[in-house]
């Protein structure tokens, strides 16, 4: 999973204050852990808008992700045939007590892979501007087949640019380099590196600038947003990137978050020797998260609360409190969630014929 880009992009000398983007690479909508981490950091940044790619759903994900003050977009992934499993896919947050959503479309021939908002902007003059946002996932492999390659996602994206009668940004996973700096793999046939000509086209052909390019202190030691493990040296690379149109730009930051000191993801919690007393329910099985929290509210009425001291007086009134509390939990867990099956060890059958 990718870093988060937040950028600081005024489309107009009359701006408005910071207007602020967010990108991360999901890859993949399925682990809650995850989700919760990208939610608080969402809600930490609060930027204008967020946009969260490699969903790998073909169905919509906005369902499974609320985030309060965001009116939320979705660009369902291409179906490989799976149940609900998909290609690419994309999810835009926009704040809505900040911007309005004029129009928001995925063309046809992007589909998975480009979902676009016409915002409307309040300045620093009490009037409006207007303002294309580009959430984006490039294509990664250089020999494709169109249209799902790098020369035709970019000329599409280009047009998408050019037929914009305001200012655009575009930000996501582009797949892509703007030069060897932002790549340590010494192969000229990664694919971060065959398609470079096609971006560098795009940047060329729409007029707009790499924002990373205004960074010359950037380096893919620390500011790299992808890292692949299969690489025998680890490959670090800056595959998400913020661009922007440079006739309407007031001036961009980018604020990218240092991997090795502000990781999105927390580090994960060391294996524990404790045995689990039940399974997290399957995503078919979520009933069973319903009947549980059903129960322990209708344990803590019966069992807690009636008897439960107004105010705890001490340690023994603590201690008291805490094991009546989790008796309900462990009890309602037991009563609804699978439980590890415990294999008793076997003694093997003696069949040495002298005893």
């Amino acid at each position: 999973m990718s870093c988060p880009a937040l950028a600081v992009t005024p489309p107009h000398a009359a701006v408005p204050s910071n207007f602020r983007i967010m990108a991360a690479n999901l890859n993949g909508f399925a682990s809650p852990v995850k989700l919760n981490a990208v939610r608080g950091t969402i809600m930490r940044e609060a930027p204008h808008v967020f946009v969260l790619g490699e969903t790998k759903s073909s169905a919509p994900v906005s369902g499974e992700f609320s985030v309060p003050e965001y009116q939320l977009f979705d660009a369902p992934g291409v179906s490989t045939g799976s149940r609900h499993k998909g290609k690419w896919g994309l999810l835009v947050g926009i704040k809505q007590s900040s911007l309005t959503v004029a129009r928001s479309f995925t063309p046809p021939h992007l589909l998975g892979r480009v979902l676009v908002c016409d915002l409307i902007l309040p300045n620093s003059c009490g009037h409006t501007i207007q303002h294309r946002v580009i959430a984006l996932y490039a294509p990664w492999d250089p020999g494709g087949d169109e249209p799902d390659t790098p020369e035709f996602f970019w000329s599409a994206i280009a047009d998408l640019c050019l037929e914009s009668p305001f200012g655009f940004s575009l930000i996501g996973d582009f797949n892509a380099i703007y030069n060897a700096e932002e790549s340590l793999s010494p192969l000229a046939s990664s694919p971060s590196m065959r398609n470079q000509p096609a971006y560098t086209q795009f940047l060329h052909r729409s007029g707009a600038v790499d924002a990373w390019s205004s960074r010359p202190d950037r380096s893919c030691q620390r500011d790299w947003t992808f890292k692949s493990f299969s690489a025998t040296t680890g490959h670090h690379a800056i595959l998400d990137c913020l661009v922007v149109s440079q006739e309407r730009l007031g001036s961009t930051v980018l604020v990218p978050r240092d991997n090795p000191r502000q990781p999105l993801i927390p580090p994960p919690v060391p294996v524990s020797d404790y045995n689990p007393r039940s399974y997290y329910p399957r995503r078919s099985e979520r009933y069973r998260t319903s009947q549980f929290a059903q129960t322990v509210d209708q344990r803590l009425d019966k069992d807690i609360l009636g008897v439960a001291p107004a105010e705890i007086g001490g340690e023994d009134d603590y201690t008291r409190l805490y094991h009546a509390y989790s008796q309900v939990l462990q009890d309602a867990a037991c009563q609804h969630f699978q439980r590890p099956q415990r294999t008793s060890p076997t003694t093997p059958a003696v069949t040495n014929p002298t005893i």
